[in-house]
């Protein structure tokens, strides 16, 4: 809640509403400028949301961001989805999270994880992980056997030594798997 961080921020807003992507490259990944900026808008509007802010510069921020946020195309990520479903979670409507939440059912594989880009075929634990930790924040009863199977996905992905492999050719449309 420091004002010092609001201003930066505030400051970072472009005059559609938006904030750039930034160090996310948006433009090498899968899910396209368009994800990108709408999931940099809302994590910067989640940002200023906090209770303790600057309430007139967060309520003057999201206001001006609501037309590039009505812009909505369907999700091409999970991650979308997900920040989707946090930022409806944080301000609103209901209904939002909800749909969020119900997307994301409808795209979890048979083994019990989920895919970063919309469509692909094999799971992916960093997906896994974000669609699970939105079903579990929007504490839906309906999400407990999906969320248990992609918790036991998770576990049985799980490296020796506790991480978890991301093939980033699922996500960049760039190689960059070189040192």
């Amino acid at each position: 809640p420091a004002p010092e961080l609001t201003n930066l921020i505030v400051k970072g807003q472009q005059p559609d509403g938006s904030w750039k992507p930034a160090g996310q490259l948006a433009d090498m990944q899968r899910r396209g400028p368009h994800d990108a900026m709408g999931n940099s808008t809302r994590l910067f509007l989640l940002a200023l949301g906090t209770p303790t802010g600057d309430q007139a510069a967060a309520d003057a921020a999201r206001a001006k961001a609501q037309t590039v946020l009505a812009k909505e195309e369907p999700a091409k990520s999970v991650e979308t989805l997900v920040y989707r479903g946090l930022y409806a979670q944080r301000f609103g409507p209901s209904d939002d999270v909800a749909a969020a939440c119900a997307e994301l059912l409808k795209l979890q594989h048979s083994d019990g994880g989920w895919s970063y880009i919309v469509g692909q075929e094999a799971s992916d634990s960093l997906a896994t992980g974000q669609a699970l930790y939105l079903l579990q924040q929007a504490l839906d009863t309906r999400s407990a056997e999906a969320i248990a199977h992609g918790q036991a996905w998770l576990l049985n992905h799980q490296r020796a030594d506790g991480g978890w492999d991301i093939d980033i050719t699922k996500i960049s449309k760039i190689d960059r798997s070189a040192p």
